[in-house]
């Protein structure tokens, strides 16, 4: 099986040699191949096509994420600005520059937003459950969206659906996280304390 001749482009300095070109996989990768004229043998054709196979499997892969596509889906010194307004309490601000880059699709922009408008004075609950639950539907064991979602569910008081988040924490961290640790923190810290008829 040949490939097409659009894929592949013949160095212009060695005969031997082919490269696939840039709009293929992102950068150019050369490959020995023995030159080729239209009446060679089908060995030929077929020790050619098994050196550019595992050329091909030599060159690392292209990533599937890319800049605008990692964890976040934000740059990461957008990241960071953002991390440095929640470290500092701003977040009001985190909210604005979450809305000025809006990746609904990104777990990690659903959690920071979420976390941002649970923590900001006038804290609009519905909202950041809406953001919470959007982080969850697109990565199920999101650490931080497991965390902060069972904390907004004690900050409503439903300590059933904070363990809930408890117990799928320790699903997906077994071996244990800071995630869990915190919400295992905040759930003692409002545990009902035994009284003297308990």
């Amino acid at each position: 099986m040949a490939l097409p001749a659009s894929w592949m482009w013949r160095h212009p300095r060695t005969p031997g040699r082919w490269a696939i070109p840039q709009g293929v996989l992102g950068h150019q990768v050369p490959v020995i191949v023995p030159t080729m004229n239209p009446v060679s043998s089908l060995p030929t054709r077929w020790a050619a096509a098994t050196v550019l196979v595992v050329s091909l499997m030599a060159v690392p892969l292209v990533e599937a994420r890319y800049a605008w596509e990692s964890d976040t889906g934000l740059a990461q010194d957008e990241l960071a600005t953002v991390h440095g307004l929640l470290e500092t309490g701003r977040y009001a601000e985190a909210v604005a520059r979450l809305q000025e880059t809006p990746l609904p699709g990104s777990a990690d922009w659903n959690n920071l937003m979420g976390y941002s408008l649970r923590k900001m004075s006038s804290a609009n609950l519905d909202r950041a459950e809406k953001f919470y639950q959007a982080a969850l539907r697109i990565e199920p064991a999101h650490l931080g969206a497991l965390a902060y979602y069972g904390e907004l569910l004690l900050q409503r008081t439903d300590r059933d659906g904070a363990r809930a988040m408890l117990a799928r924490l320790r699903n997906a961290c077994p071996a244990g996280c800071e995630p869990l640790v915190d919400l295992q923190r905040a759930m003692d810290a409002i545990a009902p304390k035994p009284g003297p008829y308990r």
